[in-house]
């Protein structure tokens, strides 16, 4: 069984480091191209898949995990708490921090259109800090692979 949850907790980070990648250079050729219709656009998708994609393949990953733990390992190694660390943070801020921004700006952007200071301002925030949540699971896909102890 173990096998066969490793495929699944690994196809799970590639989907959602992956993706949050794929995310952030695009958000970046966006910034650059300071188009604000088009970010304000590109938010909207990003939090869709977010919420549909990144945060389903998340709780895959930590149930197949949890699960791994339990059949070979301990909750004790330091690759381990690195790795629950990483999934309470990137909890943490989405639930938190990047939901509620997101859906704050997205009223904006309904309200007052995706020109408006403080929509970019809110733009640019979220793209940081979810630079910042990327930046936490790559660290956390180094602690996987090389497994560093106590």
């Amino acid at each position: 069984m173990y096998k066969y949850l490793l495929f699944l907790h690994v196809l799970m980070a590639i989907v959602w480091v992956g993706g949050a990648v794929t995310v952030q250079i695009m958000a970046i050729r966006l910034q650059k191209a300071n188009e604000p219709l088009q970010m304000a656009a590109f938010a909207k998708q990003a939090e869709w898949i977010g919420t549909r994609i990144f945060a389903p393949a998340s709780l895959i990953i930590l149930i197949a995990g949890i699960f791994m733990v339990l059949d070979v390992w301990s909750f004790e190694e330091l690759w381990i708490i690195m790795g629950l660390g990483g999934f309470a943070y990137s909890f943490i801020n989405g639930a938190f921090f990047l939901g509620p921004m997101s859906g704050k700006t997205g009223k904006l952007i309904e309200e007052r259109g995706s020109e408006d200071s403080e929509v970019q301002d809110n733009l640019r925030k979220l793209f940081l800090f979810s630079r910042i949540e990327l930046a936490v699971l790559i660290i956390v896909v180094f602690a996987m692979t090389v497994k560093p102890t106590l």
